[in-house]
């Protein structure tokens, strides 16, 4: 009789730890409660959360080896990543170009979802002719510490975008990297996995003193494209085996965070990622075409500013967060199709500029009924705009498919979950503004009148829930 093993796809995971030690430590162990942020926008105990809920801290990444949110998220119910095979064209089919293009809940996805990290939203999906911009590369499993998947509508919190859920991504802070309990530690991960013949090298440094605490963290990947079970080889739509790839990517994290008294807090975060894919797209090589090359580049700098307060002997405020945002993303997507009948390039573009100001607070209030009340506001103005480009030019190129476009999204939410023994009841109110207020004279634009859009929407909830004893 034959025994079959599985060898997992990870055939090299290496992670080497230095510390130094200034200051001693106690050295007792503390049992932590899983915490969330995403089901009140304060932390909670996942076993009070009415929600269905899934949170995976860092051990559960870190055995997970995930090399993007497709690895991620592959063994979370009801939730999956779109990703296609690349077989985009030059000017008409954008299969595949988007990359892990979003995330799926309980079938509903793109900008249905809610994506966020640290709290800030994640560019919006767009797709246009051949371009088509997803989310998911916009993210770097290494960076995090927490991922907190929330299913079901989350209106009240996050506006139209939570209709289906929302994921949120944690970023991991200076004290997450001195796992050996001291004040200065080196950190070295490395991974090799067969399946795309990739590999990833993650050195970071976290130190700290009785008030200031820092890191520096920096991940590089490279890879090609995912192996399928095709065997047929050649061009054109009978080619079955996946088209050549080389993917690489670069992430930076780094964190400065203060401790000004036991209740106060500022921290200061730097985050970006450069992402760029080349294909040889032979399944595009048919008639007149003799060869088509894609190369993609996809890029998001986020710069944080929070203040955190939080206090058990306030009565009336035990938590408060201010946060300041300015998040700059960009996707460019370049073809180039080689042709019988002339050659032709293709450049396309998108890009968001997202300045925000979000405020979350959090009272309790104790008696015969308990009062969880979150409530606070999200303010941001984004900037949004796209170019087309290509060669030959024709009459139409530089354009643009629609104006430089300012976005401007106000929130106002609260929330009041109201406990008698195990019966949970959580009313809560949200006030949304949207406006849409495309540029007037882009010389660029030469399509329909341009049309301011505004909208208002009040989104009342109501949900309850048993919670059993723990």
């Amino acid at each position: 009789m034959r025994t079959s093993h599985h060898f997992p796809k990870k055939l090299l995971v290496l992670s080497v730890s230095l510390s130094v030690s200034t200051w001693a430590l106690g050295q007792g162990v503390t049992n932590l409660k899983e915490i969330t942020v995403t089901a009140s926008h304060t932390e909670q105990d996942v076993l009070d959360v009415a929600n269905t809920l899934t949170v995976m801290t860092t051990d559960d990444i870190e055995r997970l080896q995930a090399s993007d949110i497709k690895d991620l998220l592959r063994y979370e119910a009801g939730v999956s990543v779109k990703a296609q095979p690349m077989r985009s064209g030059a000017a008409l089919s954008s299969i595949g170009r988007g990359g892990n293009e979003g995330i799926n809940i309980r079938g509903l996805e793109g900008n249905q979802v809610m994506l966020q990290t640290d709290g800030v939203r994640l560019p919006a999906i767009y797709t246009f002719g051949p371009m088509l911009t997803g989310r998911g590369d916009y993210l770097e499993p290494e960076g995090y510490k927490r991922v907190e998947v929330l299913r079901g509508p989350s209106s009240t919190l996050y506006g139209s975008e939570g209709l289906a859920g929302a994921v949120s991504f944690v970023t991991k802070d200076p004290v997450d990297l001195l796992t050996l309990g001291k004040d200065q530690q080196v950190t070295l991960r490395a991974g090799y996995a067969s399946e795309d013949k990739s590999y990833f090298v993650t050195p970071a440094f976290a130190g700290r003193n009785e008030k200031l605490a820092g890191m520096l963290l920096f991940t590089a990947r490279d890879g090609e494209g995912l192996k399928n079970q095709g065997s047929i080889e050649g061009t054109g739509n009978a080619r079955t085996l996946p088209n050549p790839q080389d993917k690489s990517a670069e992430y930076w994290l780094s964190k400065l965070v203060y401790d000004v008294t036991d209740e106060h807090q500022i921290k200061l975060t730097a985050e970006k990622i450069n992402r760029l894919t080349a294909t040889d797209v032979l399944t595009g090589v048919t008639g007149t075409t003799t060869g088509l090359t894609a190369n993609d580049r996809v890029r998001r700098d986020l710069y944080k500013t929070d203040y955190v307060y939080q206090s058990e002997l306030n009565p009336w405020l035990q938590y408060a967060r201010v946060s300041a945002y300015q998040q700059d993303s960009s996707n460019r997507q370049f073809s180039d199709e080689r042709r019988s009948i002339g050659d032709r390039t293709r450049d396309n573009a998108y890009s968001e500029q997202i300045r925000g100001l979000n405020a979350v607070m959090e009272t309790n209030i104790e008696g015969q009924v308990s009062h969880r009340i979150n409530y606070g506001v999200d303010f941001s103005v984004t900037d949004i705009s796209a170019l087309r480009n290509g060669d030959p030019a024709g009459t139409s190129f530089p354009d643009k498919p629609f104006p430089d476009t300012d976005y401007r999204l106000l929130g106002v939410f609260v929330q009041d979950e109201m406990s008698v023994g195990r019966l949970s009841i959580i009313p809560g109110l949200r006030y949304d503004s949207y406006k849409l207020s495309p540029s007037s004279n882009d010389p660029l634009y030469r399509a329909y009148r341009q049309l301011s859009f505004q909208t208002v929407h009040f989104l009342p909830k109501w949900a309850w829930s048993g919670n059993k004893p723990h």
